[in-house]
Parts: structure tokens; C-alpha cells; sequence
């Protein structure tokens, strides 16, 4: 599968990483994977999604569709999405409109996701290890 998820920090954020080409079905699977993580917590997680290594993407019909079958999660409570090319960040910002996310932001960093997550769950504490590494 050309995606990765694991958390961040633990039962409070997950990291999707999304690289090479990515299938209708794959990016289905990521997002059913997600939503079985929150669905096993007690209290609200976060998501950082990030598609800088992606080379390819589905069609932009197969994830309209999908997209607009989709409702939020109400265990997910803020979703940050990478997006570093120009057609990813007119898609992604087309999807996101469609399906009216008050609570998905588009950045162009894991620095900016990081800031944006805190900046809306204040509590939230990074590991250490994560001010360095930032992909």
C-alpha cells in the first residue's frame, strides 16, 4: 500500500504519510483505515495527512465521489493535509469545499500542521523528536 499510518503522538494524533501512486481503492482504504482508529477512542484524535510524496493520485471523478459519499467522523476532530503541488493543493482544495470540512486545513509544511493541530487543541505535547525531523 502506498501509505503509512501511525501515531504521532499516541491516541491524540495520527500521521498518514501517502506516497508513489495511489489508487481509487488505496485512498479508500487509508480513509476506512483512519476511521476505524477513531472509532476505537474515547475522545476526539487529530490527523496530519501528508502528500508530499505522492506521485500520482486517482481520477479527479473517482474522488469526488467518494468524497462527497463521505461525512465526518465525529471522533476526528482536526485534520491537517501537506500539500505541496500547485494541481494536489487545486484538488485538494476543491474536495474540501465540496464537502464543506469546517474542520480541515491545507499547509504546506509539517512545521505549519503541527502549529495548526496546537493552535486548535492547545494541550497537545509533540515528542521531542519531531521538532527535528520534519521531513
Amino acid at each position: 500500500m502506498p501509505y503509512k499510518t501511525e501515531w504521532m503522538i499516541p491516541e491524540r494524533v495520527v500521521h498518514q504519510r501517502l506516497y508513489d501512486e495511489l489508487t481509487a481503492h488505496e485512498f479508500r482504504a487509508r480513509h476506512n483505515e483512519l476511521y476505524a482508529l477513531a472509532e476505537q477512542m474515547t475522545r476526539p484524535i487529530c490527523c496530519i495527512i501528508d502528500t508530499r510524496d505522492v506521485q500520482r493520485i486517482p481520477p479527479l471523478t473517482d474522488l469526488t465521489r467518494y468524497v462527497i459519499e463521505q461525512t465526518s467522523h465525529p471522533q476526528i476532530a482536526w485534520v491537517a493535509v501537506i500539500v505541496t503541488r500547485p494541481l494536489f493543493q487545486f484538488i485538494v482544495d476543491l474536495l474540501i469545499r465540496m464537502n464543506r470540512y469546517r474542520d480541515v486545513r491545507m499547509v504546506a509544511s509539517m512545521a505549519e500542521a503541527r502549529g495548526f493541530l496546537s493552535s486548535r487543541v492547545p494541550d497537545l505535547v509533540w515528542p521531542v523528536e519531531l521538532h527535528e525531523n520534519t521531513h
